[in-house]
């Protein structure tokens, strides 16, 4: 009976390590895991030099709201757009959703916002097309390097000679010293470039509407946890949207910087 009771204790025991060993697992696979992003330094005010801006704190918000933290690295958008399909950062943004992302990256429901982008000319050059197929062939482009600017885009683009630039206010020379005919810029981005070089108004000429991009945060395909990541990041953008803390960061009326 002694024996039994001894070999019948240590069994519970077994059992009972076993159990919280599993427990202490799934308490472990619960815990958040910091994420790293990276964030482009070339497009104020949603992304500025220093990695803050619009877009982060709507991502910085947005995961806040379900109790992640998050590391943003600055970076070229190129370099974004290398290091999260590489797996070095679990995260990268601002992307376009289009067919050639959806291909290199995973993708949320939910764009962290949406951003129209228009035609801007020097201003003794301005042009006027609806759209793409009405551009001349041609034509002299301007736009930033490794930037999307819809699928529509990619059907037309053999008709221009595109010049690749890294940075707003490189094409915002070009367009004033007459290097290119035309360039695609997002309009709240072209305004505040203009402002920020110090020159007035009507500097650069805004024509018809290019495109509207949806703008998300897209994460590696090279991590099993990115599923994960971005729908946390749904969750977190319906929770501060439903209360009120989007819509200011969106109008710049808050800054979480």
């Amino acid at each position: 009976m002694i024996i039994q009771l001894r070999w019948l204790g240590a069994l519970l025991s077994a059992l009972i390590a076993v159990s919280v060993f599993a427990a202490g697992a799934e308490l472990e696979e619960r815990v958040p895991v910091e994420l790293v992003l990276g964030v482009e330094n070339s497009w104020a005010p949603y992304a500025y030099e220093n990695g803050q801006g619009i877009s982060v704190d709507i991502v910085r918000a947005a995961y806040s709201a379900v109790g992640r933290s998050v590391t943003f690295r600055s970076r070229p958008y190129a370099r974004v757009l290398m290091e999260v399909e590489s797996g070095a950062l679990d995260g990268g943004f601002n992307v376009t959703r289009q067919a050639s992302t959806e291909r290199r990256f995973i993708f949320g429901a939910t764009p962290i916002l949406i951003a129209n982008g228009s035609y801007y000319f020097p201003p003794n050059r301005v042009m006027d097309f609806k759209g793409l197929r009405e551009v001349p062939v041609g034509t002299r482009l301007g736009l930033i390097i490794d930037y999307e600017y819809g699928d529509d885009y990619e059907n037309y683009r053999d008709r221009f000679f595109e010049s690749r630039v890294g940075r707003q206010q490189q094409i915002v020379r070009m367009l004033m010293a007459g290097r290119i005919d035309v360039a695609v810029m997002f309009d709240r981005v072209a305004s505040y470039t203009v402002q920020s070089m110090g020159l007035p108004k009507g500097s650069i000429v805004k024509g018809r509407v290019h495109h509207s991009s949806k703008i998300h945060v897209v994460f590696s395909k090279a991590s099993a946890e990115s599923l994960r990541n971005a729908e946390d990041l749904d969750l977190g953008l319906k929770i501060i949207k439903d209360s009120g803390l989007y819509a200011d960061i969106i109008s710049g009326s808050v800054s979480l910087n």
